[in-house]
């Protein structure tokens, strides 16, 4: 048996894809502020032992700086997530690390992948960090600005993870998957 290529994807390549994808990126984050003040609140409710009527805040120097240097953190840690997803599902493979001109990356070159394991190193970043954002918010470790806008700009960032799992779920059965750090290509096996 041998693989056949059967479909490549490389935002690098289609500008009108890059630009699809920040301006649905940008109405993900506009999505996700109400949601994650919604969710600020509920881990309000925890911390305090009930939900507040009313949530003010005050944003200092030291709120912005923590702001940046978690927001540089994330980004390591989000790459650092897919990579670990591909170490974990083929040991033996080499796991790269390098910077696109619009993006950091992870990728294991030549290594191809089940659709379901794709599936999760591709969305495992967006689940890990939201609930680490969450448990550093609920025990006090940021502030409720810093909560609410790391969670929407991550959410915003992950739009490529997300746009490539939905190609997934509609890209036919049995197909291996290699990432290319630009994209994907599909393989299929051949008798």
């Amino acid at each position: 048996m041998s693989l056949q290529k059967i479909k490549e994807f490389n935002i690098s390549k289609s500008k009108l894809t890059l630009i699809l994808l920040n301006l649905l990126g940008f109405g993900l984050f506009i999505l996700s502020v109400p949601i994650s003040s919604k969710l600020a609140g509920l881990l309000m409710g925890l911390r305090l032992g009930r939900i507040p009527d009313e949530v003010q805040f005050t944003i200092t120097g030291l709120d912005i700086l923590v702001f940046l240097l978690t927001m540089v953190a994330t980004l390591i840690i989000h790459e650092l997530i897919h990579g670990l997803f591909f170490k974990a599902f083929a040991p033996d493979r080499p796991v790269k690390y390098g910077f696109h001109w619009y993006a950091l990356s992870a990728t294991s070159p030549g290594t191809k992948y089940s659709k379901g394991k794709f599936l999760w190193i591709g969305i495992a970043p967006f689940i890990f960090i939201t609930i680490g954002l969450s448990v550093l918010f609920a025990l006090g470790f940021l502030t409720i600005p810093s909560y609410i806008f790391l969670t929407s700009m991550h959410t915003a960032g992950c739009i490529g993870d997300f746009y490539f799992c939905i190609l997934l779920l509609f890209a036919p059965k049995g197909i291996l998957i290699e990432d290319t750090g630009v994209g994907m290509v599909f393989y299929q096996e051949t008798a």
